[in-house]
């Protein structure tokens, strides 16, 4: 491990072009992908090294692919769920008393993040192994399409290997008619109101149909934990044509608005009260957004807000409270239904929430702690039934080539995900710096806002540049995560010529970034005088050996 001076890490060049690096990555892949019998769930020591095999919708040479039986897979991700909700052995805190006794008889990762600050690059990362700018759900404005290249882990499951797959969510609008994240998913519940609440009545319906001689991929994700806050705003039944909408419509035309005449106030509304939310829709329109989206962006900079705030973070963590109950029925259901044996259970989140801190109420936008460290549970036979803590950095995007790995099955070409198994049988000592990506546009913050955003972490320390479209600017920032867990200090600013112990691989993960950042900026010239810099500029500091990209 070697000493990184801050000022080697500021200037950056173009990749080398863009189909040499994707058959790199693809070479990379194969070279790493086996396959061989799964049939009790352990890996096969000796399982031959295969060449990618799937079709664009995600086949496989049936001549190529490992033997069955398959073990099944249950991913249960409870949207804008923070990891300290969730206490671990060893841990205090937390409000989830029954998820925390899971913990405690599971593989629970202490140091996951995910790539996204929101929902649907996040999950689209989990389906894909791919990062945001790569499967093109990365924008609020027109998520969440996915390119038309890209193939899904449950459609390789579905067409590759047979599994029966299903998905159950409330958000509709995750099912396109064409390039959906969802594509690959052939049953289950979309767009109808799920909720962990009704998962025993829809696991019935679904095990009535679906094949019992076939493996299965399960995916329940449930806006339960989300905005608005709490067991009364998300009432079940809650299909968009049902009686619940209704009664909530009539309700919401009965509530008296007058009250909340400014952002915050609307803004209390907006995250605690679903009617009260749905009145303030009716009164003032769609336009009623506007000031509560500018108000969670920078309402806090000239007043803190301390009891909104307080009365925000209180209805969340009721909220979770509550979810907890819901979720440990909901498992119990997979467990009464016998939907457990030879079964990976995955319990882990997309993102989680700010209430102040960095200046921000919600999620997207920034890429600190609180948004992208999630919990990640793994449930399951070996190696997945010794129960441990990792401390080590893994990705929401290493679930997929994990289950992946575990069950023998041949690995997505491309995907940036990594099996976590070398880490529990002891293979590799060492997790892996996680990369995230934001895009910041008008849509959630305010016009004229355009920002690109990527930070690189593991469980000592976390890197940050930013691009501000706007003002033609590039900003990095380092934080020593054990030193500073609330990402307070930023290293760069307090000592400019400072070093950091970074390993070569988080070297490797911070000019992965910078480049992806740098492909991404249309005109470069907009971009003279800041870090980057323009033309041939030279930097009057060293470049510390590891940590500089080739100049080109």
């Amino acid at each position: 491990m070697r000493t990184r001076g801050y000022q080697g890490l500021v200037e950056t060049a173009p990749l080398a072009p863009a189909r040499f690096r994707l058959a790199v990555c693809f070479v990379l892949a194969c070279l790493a992908f086996l396959a061989g019998s799964c049939g009790d769930g352990k890996p096969s020591a000796n399982a031959p090294v295969l060449p990618a095999s799937y079709t664009s919708d995600g086949r496989i040479d049936a001549t190529k692919r490992a033997p069955g039986p398959f073990p099944n897979l249950v991913v249960v991700l409870v949207d804008t769920l923070r990891r300290d909700a969730v206490a671990y052995p060893g841990e205090a805190g937390g409000v989830m008393p029954k998820l925390a006794a899971r913990a405690a008889k599971s593989v629970a990762f202490s140091h996951a993040a995910s790539v996204s600050p929101w929902t649907v690059p996040s999950v689209a990362t989990l389906l894909t192994g791919l990062y945001p700018h790569e499967h093109g759900c990365d924008d609020p404005d027109t998520a969440p399409r996915l390119l038309p290249s890209v193939t899904t882990y449950a459609e390789a499951l579905q067409n590759g290997y047979g599994y029966e797959t299903a998905v159950f969510t409330s958000v509709p609008w995750f099912r396109q008619s064409d390039h959906s994240m969802l594509q690959g998913f052939g049953d289950g519940s979309v767009g109808q109101g799920f909720g962990l609440q009704g998962t025993k009545p829809m696991l019935e319906r679904w095990l009535k149909r679906r094949d019992a001689k076939k493996p299965f991929f399960l995916l329940l994700h449930t806006f339960e934990a989300h905005d608005p806050y709490g067991e009364k705003n998300h009432p079940f039944p809650d299909s968009m044509a049902g009686w619940r909408k209704a009664g909530i419509d009539k309700a919401s035309r009965a509530f008296d608005v007058s009250s909340a005449k400014s952002p915050a106030e609307m803004t209390r509304l907006f995250f605690l009260d679903r009617v009260g939310r749905g009145a303030l829709s009716k009164a003032l329109g769609s336009g009623f957004r506007n000031p509560v989206v500018e108000f969670t962006w920078k309402g806090l900079r000239e007043n803190p807000h301390t009891e909104l705030l307080d009365d925000l973070r209180t209805g969340y963590l009721d909220g979770v409270r509550w979810v907890d109950g819901v979720m440990d029925k909901a498992i119990g259901a997979l467990h009464d239904f016998g939907l457990m044996d030879n079964t990976l259970l995955v319990i882990t989140s997309d993102h989680g929430e700010q209430f102040g801190e960095h200046g921000i109420i919600g999620h997207g936008r920034q890429v600190f702690d609180e948004l992208i460290r999630i919990p990640l549970l793994m449930q399951g036979p070996a190696p997945f039934d010794e129960p441990r803590v990792v401390e080590e950095s893994v990705g929401l995007i290493d679930v997929m080539p994990t289950f992946f790995d575990w069950a023998r099955l041949e690995q997505l070409p491309g995907s940036h995900g990594r099996s976590l198994l070398p880490l529990l049988t002891g293979d590799r000592t060492k997790g892996h710096p996680v990369i995230s990506e934001e895009r910041v546009v008008p849509h959630n913050t305010e016009p004229g806002t355009k920002r690109l955003l990527a930070s690189v972490r593991d469980s000592e320390w976390k890197y940050i540049v930013e691009y501000d479209a706007k003002e033609g600017t590039v900003s990095e920032l380092v934080f020593d995560l054990e030193g500073d867990p609330g990402e307070t200090q930023d290293l760069v600013k307090a000592d400019p010529d400072g070093t950091v112990p970074w390993s070569d691989e988080f070297c490797a993960a911070v000019e992965q970034v910078r480049d992806t950042l740098w492909d991404q900026i249309e005109d470069r010239r907009a971009l003279k005088g800041s870090l980057y810099g323009g033309g041939d500029r030279v930097p009057p500091y060293s470049q510390p050996e590891g940590c500089q990209p080739d100049r080109r």
